[in-house]
């Protein structure tokens, strides 16, 4: 059985993670929730606003940002398991999985740097941790197999 995923990543790591995550993953017969785009691949609407010059990052109001927010948490409730793009610290990203992983005991999926593989968030709440994308793609399939 495939399995319905969170994709949870960086704002500015989105295209890149859309294209080497997200549409292989898809292509594999998985369903991937990107919190970035719709299910036809299409920014959401701030994102595109932001991809556009019409915004600045972050510069959403705070009824907003709860709306943001609470979409995301209840994406996550939604998927059976969460995919974790973190090269580097990030507070959305990170919060994300603390979620997924402590509050809703969802299997967590996290590709980081080298540096973070031994981090202690890391290391106690993920359930898988590959340094690539095409790593994590493999434990993905090899999980599901």
């Amino acid at each position: 059985m495939k399995t319905d995923f969170y994709l949870a990543h960086p704002l500015n790591m989105r295209h890149q993670v859309r294209d080497e995550l997200q549409i292989p993953l898809n292509e594999l017969g998985y369903s991937v929730h990107n919190p970035f785009y719709d299910e036809g691949l299409q920014p959401r609407q701030d994102v595109d606003d932001l991809d556009k010059g019409r915004i600045k990052l972050y510069d959403i109001d705070p009824t907003r940002a709860r709306e943001i927010v609470k979409g995301d948490l209840d994406a996550i409730d939604s998927a059976h398991a969460i995919i974790v793009y973190l090269p580097k610290p990030g507070v959305g990203t990170s919060m994300e999985l603390f979620y997924a992983s402590h509050v809703k005991s969802k299997y967590a999926f996290v590709v980081t740097s080298p540096n973070y593989l031994r981090h202690p968030w890391i290391q106690t709440y993920s359930d898988v941790k590959r340094q690539t994308i095409t790593e994590l793609i493999m434990a993905i399939l090899k999980e599901d197999a």
